[in-house]
């Protein structure tokens, strides 16, 4: 747990005044929206209000690591023993979690979401952060949802249905695909099929484009998980597609890990060789 930012008489864990600004100053230029404003619940309008799960209200009401711990515990309740980096990582490393409107994109809807500032432990920059979109709709899920993992499912539903920082992370429900409709790399017309060792993968070892659904994406490399084999074998993607070396979760888990700059030793603790 990083004590420094812990501050704030009255508040039991609190934030310093300067570190609040220059992480306000940091994540105005370190994000993926089109725009994005830091908010208090006092800044919330009705709607956006009534939108919000009592478990996200929660957290916007507590300070630093409080609101960190709050945070993690949702996950923990979701989804136990899932995404241990992920969740190391945010304990060991979060300073705070605000709420903050967003823009997409030119033409989208505003939408809240909740914003986790950490530290980086060795880097230029001071701060980094990731970005947990509000719990999904149960009336917008794709077609193949029922065939995803269970605890996928219910972190989508009741944690975050989407979880992010600046250049990848678990994409939302709403951008899931089947690599036959939604190339990671559209430029390449035919993948390449390799296995372990990048030898080419036999044909009857290949999996169907229409079975294979990306959830996680960093940069141009993917995870996607079969869904028409009862195990949820999971395969890594780019121009390539190769078997993952460990279990569907670890690579999701490991993924996300890297696209939140984590550090070499929480690979190792868990065993996360080959991500």
């Amino acid at each position: 747990m990083v004590d420094d930012w812990i501050v704030g008489p009255g508040s039991g864990e609190g934030r310093t005044v300067t570190q609040l600004s220059d992480f306000e100053d940091y994540i105005t230029s370190h994000h993926p929206f089109e725009r994005l404003e830091l908010l208090s619940v006092g800044d919330l309008t009705d709607d956006e209000r009534r939108s919000l799960p009592s478990s996200w209200l929660a957290i916007a009401e507590l300070d630093g690591t409080r609101a960190v711990e709050r945070a993690l515990k949702m996950w923990e309740d979701a989804v136990p023993g899932r995404f241990p980096g992920t969740i190391a990582n945010l304990r060991d490393r979060g300073i705070d979690v605000l709420l903050a409107r967003v823009l997409p994109r030119q033409g989208d809807a505003t939408r809240v979401i909740l914003v986790y500032a950490i530290l980086r432990n060795a880097s230029p920059l001071p701060f980094d952060a990731c970005f947990g979109y509000l719990p999904a709709e149960s009336s917008r899920l794709p077609d193949f949802w029922p065939r995803l993992p269970e605890d996928l499912r219910r972190f989508h539903t009741q944690v975050h249905d989407g979880f992010r920082a600046e250049f990848g992370g678990l994409l939302l429900s709403d951008r899931l695909r089947t690599i036959a409709s939604d190339f990671v790399a559209p430029e390449v017309p035919d993948f390449e099929y390799v296995d372990e060792s990048f030898d080419t993968l036999p044909e009857d070892r290949r999996p169907a484009l229409d079975n294979l659904v990306v959830v996680v994406r960093e940069g141009s490399r993917g995870v996607a998980l079969d869904v028409s084999t009862p195990e949820l074998m999971a395969w890594e993607t780019s121009e390539l597609i190769e078997p993952c070396r460990l279990g569907a979760w670890s690579t999701m888990d490991g993924r996300i890990m890297s696209a939140m700059s984590s550090d070499g030793e929480y690979y190792e603790r868990l065993g996360y060789h080959g991500i």
